[in-house]
């Protein structure tokens, strides 16, 4: 029972990590955008992502990775494509004929 409890807390205590981090890299991102401009940030994601797939190859975990990173963006789309349809629906309901 306590091992449950604990595999559980522990899924739970990930996720918030993980979402910690992505928050942190969010705002390093905007901060170097606002500081150096859109391309330093842009190389600099570029190049950090490569080294992060470099490191997890080494582990064999590379393909994870891609997947775990489809799935994000697959879900960033879906949610960018219903908010988008929310807004023109309600612009579309309030605006006069």
């Amino acid at each position: 029972m306590f091992r449950i409890l604990f595999a559980f807390f522990y899924g739970v205590l990930l996720g918030v990590l993980w979402e910690c981090a992505s928050m942190g890299v969010l705002l390093a991102a905007t901060i170097c955008e606002h500081f150096c401009g859109t391309f330093v940030m842009a190389v600099l994601f570029i190049g950090f992502a490569g080294l992060a797939f470099a490191v997890a190859s080494q582990a064999d975990l590379g393909r994870p990775l891609l997947s775990i990173l489809a799935f994000r963006l697959t879900a960033q789309l879906a949610m960018t494509v219903g908010t988008g349809s929310i807004l023109l629906t309600t612009m579309l309901h309030d605006t006069p004929p």
